[in-house]
Parts: C-alpha cells; structure tokens; sequence
C-alpha cells in the first residue's frame, strides 16, 4: 500500500476508482468520464494537493483535492473522497484524510471546505475526529416544469455576470461548487439568462447546458417575489431544453430556500457543509 499525490496519474484510473467507490453512493452518481474531467474542471481540481492510495498500481482511496485564491489565501476543497468497495470496511479513509490534510497544509492552504450529505453519519464522524466542524446547512431541489412555461426565451447574456456581486443577488455565500469561479472555468458549458430592466440586472440565472442543473439563481434584493423567479427558471429550463431542473447546495432558511420550497420545488435531499481551519 503506497500513498501519494495524483500528479501524473491518468484521469481513466480516476475515474475507475471513482466510478467503484460511489456505487452505492446515497445518490446516483452517473458520471462518464467527460463529466467527471467537467466536475474537477469547474471545481479547479489540483492533482498536487490531491492524496491517493494505491495498491499494485491501482487506486483503492482518493481524496480529490481543489485549490482556488479567496480573499488572498489559498483555500482548499474536498471534490471527492472515496474507497473502492473491495477496500471498504478497512479504515482506508481514515488514514487518507490527516494525510490529505498534511498535503494542502505544507502547500499553503489555509481553509479545507466540503459537503457531506446529512445522512452520511460516518463521514461526518470521520470528519469532526479530524477538526472539522459544521458551518450550515445546504438544502437541494429539483422541479418538474409545465410544458407550457417553456416558452419563454432569452438570448445567451454572460455579460449580466461582469459586474455583479455574487453574494448580494443570492443573499448567501455560494458554495465551492456553484461560485461564479466554477463557471469561469467551463463557461461553454453554461448558459446564462437574466432579467434587466432599466439597465439594472433585476435577475440572473446560470444553468448547465447538458445536465439542466442550476449553478446560481440571483435576485436582486428588491425584486424577489415568484413572478421573477418564475420568468427567470422558464428562460433557462428553455434554453436548455429541460422540463426537469434542479439546484443544489442553497443555504438553509436563505431567501431563496424559502422561495423554492414555497413555489412547490422538490427539497430532495440536504447537505452539511464542513470546514477546518489550517493555520
């Protein structure tokens, strides 16, 4: 058994490994191998803040690292981290983590962020053992449309996203995966739609292109009410050519945790997000 870092490593290997160790994850993971380069892509995965465990060669545990500058520091972020099945039950994670932890420390990081779902008591078990503590809570949701609210359209308009600030139009930080950071680095794969009257952006919404997931839905503070909202999910469901859309990772009792289940969205499952400081 042989820890190391992931530089160098194919991403087929990865994905094998990830592929086997979330199949029976809580929820489906049905992830090709060019989603999951997509995933790490957007979540600015660092193969070199990254730990493995490899045996004969083959990854048998990961922690999938990524690394982004906040506010001047190094942050990092837990992507994924999982152990094949033929390997579980052998505390393989709970050598991985300090390991993992150790790695982005001497890099730098200052912060360790991830999510881990609510029910996944284990995980977080593991986590607190090792510093981590619970920061909020993430509510996820999914909405079957009316055909007919698909109507609506609105031209490809990423530069609503210029200037805006991200965390006064969604009323709470994003989280890692859904930061306008992600969207930047796979911005093709991205549509994005807005609401402007006056030439003030009352909305905006960034939807993915292939998998009808909603990266961020912001309105403006004095504009939130289910007339905006609504117009701004027909546009993008449209533009995309979903009549099922879903948006994860809204922080619990924000205002648009409150809009979304008001409007009939699916809560269909939650998240905790966790962070352990590093210096």
């Amino acid at each position: 058994m042989h820890v190391c870092d992931l530089v160098g490593v194919d991403i087929a290997d990865i994905h094998a490994a990830f592929v086997d160790a979330f199949s029976e994850y809580e929820v489906p993971m049905d992830l090709p191998l060019p989603r999951l380069q997509a995933m790490l892509t957007t979540r600015d995965y660092r193969p070199e803040l990254s730990t493995a465990c490899m045996v004969d060669g083959r990854i048998v545990g990961f922690v999938l690292v990524g690394g982004r500058m906040i506010d001047g520091e190094l942050q990092a972020y837990d992507c994924a981290t999982g152990v094949i099945r033929a390997f579980q039950q052998q505390k393989i994670g709970s050598q991985l983590l300090p390991l993992a932890l150790e790695r982005v420390r001497v890099a730098g990081a200052k912060r360790f962020v991830l999510e881990v779902l609510e029910h996944n008591t284990a995980a977080q078990t593991l986590y607190t053992k090792h510093g981590f503590g619970i920061t909020r809570t993430l509510r996820c949701y999914q909405k079957t449309l009316d055909a007919s609210v698909l109507t609506k359209q609105a031209p490809h308009q990423p530069y609503l996203l210029d200037a805006l600030d991200e965390v006064d139009y969604n009323g709470f930080v994003p989280t890692w995966q859904n930061q306008l950071a992600a969207y930047r680095n796979d911005a093709d794969a991205f549509y994005v739609a807005g609401i402007v009257q006056r030439d003030a952006v009352v909305a905006y919404g960034i939807i993915h292109r292939a998998s009808g997931s909603i990266l961020q839905m912001g309105v403006h503070p004095a504009y939130r009410d289910d007339t905006v909202c609504d117009s701004l999910v027909a546009q993008l469901a449209h533009a995309v050519g979903m009549q099922q859309v879903r948006i994860v990772n809204i922080e619990a009792d924000s205002w648009l945790d409150r809009q979304l289940a008001a409007s009939g969205w699916q809560n269909f499952i939650n998240q905790y997000e966790m962070e352990r400081r590093l210096a």
